[in-house]
């Protein structure tokens, strides 16, 4: 959903997706028929839970494999919490971390 006041009107998964339009789904075109966004979460457990629930929405099935990208320092907390607290197998998960500046780390910390 939208967790972000000064960001307008839009979500996160919005926003994302308009990147990764701009850019011309970077040298991946056919990717764009295929992407899907979910608007509703509010919090990082909601965007796992809301995510693996629209693949199904639109697939029919539960995804194979789920591969969450974000900060670092939340590794844990997705691996740990919130995979355990939708049911969704350990060996089919994965977490892939980006490094945060102390300020954007302070910021996505108050912001959970």
């Amino acid at each position: 959903g939208e967790t972000r006041a000064e960001a307008g009107p839009r979500s996160e998964a919005g926003s994302y997706w308009g990147v990764a339009d701009a850019a011309e789904w970077y040298g991946h075109a056919e990717v764009r028929t295929r992407a899907l966004t979910e608007d509703g979460a509010r919090d990082s457990y909601e965007n796992l839970l809301f995510a693996v629930c629209r693949f199904y929405e639109v697939v029919g099935r539960y995804p194979a494999r789920v591969t969450v990208v974000g900060y670092d320092f939340k590794r844990a907390r997705f691996e740990e919490v919130h995979r355990a607290a939708i049911g969704f197998p350990r060996a089919r998960f994965s977490y892939v971390g980006t490094p945060a500046a102390e300020a954007a780390r302070a910021k996505a910390t108050a912001a959970e």
